[in-house]
């Protein structure tokens, strides 16, 4: 079973989400699908809950992607993990829960994400909701915008705007 596909910007792989046979996790097969590959791997036992939305960088370097894990909260944490499934890094934990997937920045340095607390007042008016920056490099966290959620996008590079 596949879900949650996205193809790398270079078009020689795809990411998804593979369920079935006691295997639950993140899986990236060539464009041509003859090879198949565990990029992150859960089973139905381990307690460490569901990988969901990958997401390629721009540079096909790098895939985000959302975690949550079992008995903790409902919300995701945002992860990011090398294309060949070294390196996983989650989102500082002071900001760790992502409402939606993620957007990169058009040179993949970063990462742009909305968050709300599970107890946020809805229609507005709470402080802590906002879009924040993810700078990979450094791990900073910025916030974007106050009191505003939602899917982020970042505008493209001038030059590829025609």
């Amino acid at each position: 079973h596949r879900t949650h596909t996205s193809w790398s910007p270079d078009g020689s792989e795809i990411v998804y989400v593979g369920r079935g046979d006691g295997f639950f996790g993140l899986r990236v097969m060539t464009a041509d699908g003859k090879k198949v590959r565990d990029l992150t791997r859960r089973t139905r036992d381990d307690g460490k809950g569901s990988d969901q939305h990958p997401l390629w960088s721009p540079d096909s370097r790098k895939i985000a992607f959302l975690r949550r894990k079992d008995g903790e909260s409902p919300r995701f944490k945002l992860f990011v993990i090398d294309r060949d499934g070294k390196n996983e890094i989650p989102l500082p934990a002071e900001l760790g829960a992502a409402e939606d997937m993620a957007s990169w920045s058009p040179d993949s340095s970063r990462l742009a994400y909305a968050f709300s607390p599970l107890d946020a007042v809805r229609g507005g008016g709470d402080p802590r909701r906002g879009i924040f920056s993810w700078d990979l490099a450094g791990g900073k966290v910025e916030r974007l915008t106050q009191d505003l959620s939602g899917m982020p996008a970042w505008q493209p590079k001038p030059a590829e705007i025609k």
